[in-house]
């Protein structure tokens, strides 16, 4: 399928596939692997991204950094109430700053 309305149908023509499997039976076919070859790809991906978020909360430090760690004192506010509600929105910030600041930090 190349766009949603193909998706879509090519779903109810198999049995009302779920999504996860269809991302997985697109991917396969894009990156001429199997669909076990690409789930494996994919928890991979998400334990090292899950291991970045977690090292950028936990702080992270490089001398030659213009600022410093910033994710663990968002986490500390939004635990206190001290953000503008917005949880998913929130939560999105925080992980992804925490990611930049692994990445930043050489991790």
């Amino acid at each position: 399928f190349l766009n949603v309305a193909e998706m879509e149908q090519y779903a109810e023509d198999h049995d009302n596939m779920p999504l996860w499997q269809l991302g997985a039976r697109y991917e396969s076919a894009r990156g001429n692997m199997s669909e076990d070859e690409v789930l494996d790809a994919m928890l991979r991906t998400a334990s090292i991204m899950r291991g970045s978020v977690e090292e950028g909360l936990a702080g992270t430090s490089y001398s030659d950094r213009i600022l410093p760690c910033q994710s663990s004192s968002l986490a500390r506010a939004m635990n206190q109430g001290q953000v503008i509600p917005g949880d998913v929105l929130n939560k999105v910030i925080l992980y992804v700053t925490a990611i930049m600041e692994v990445k930043s930090s050489m991790g």
